[in-house]
């Protein structure tokens, strides 16, 4: 038969166990969902500017208009440009 406290550091342990699991899933699914949520609302955003700035010539080909394209495509290394190059 064991002892009260051994049975009851048992349990503690048990306990805080759970307690440490469930808080670490509980932050790992919320910083997965808060990072989704970024990324679907800056490829939203993306897509409404791209949008916004495509038009098409006489043959139906779109093309891009620069003047209409939001300022971010135009800074260097914002990842964001739309020249063609890397």
């Amino acid at each position: 038969m064991t002892s009260l406290e051994g049975r009851l550091s048992l349990g503690l342990a048990l306990s805080l166990a759970l307690l440490i699991g469930g808080a670490w899933w509980l932050g790992h699914a919320a910083l997965h969902h808060t990072a989704n949520a970024f990324v679907l609302s800056r490829l939203e955003h993306d897509a409404e500017g791209l949008l916004g700035a495509l038009s098409f010539d006489a043959q139906g080909t779109p093309r891009l208009e620069s003047p209409r394209l939001t300022p971010v495509y135009e800074q260097p290394y914002s990842g964001r440009n739309c020249s063609g190059s890397p």
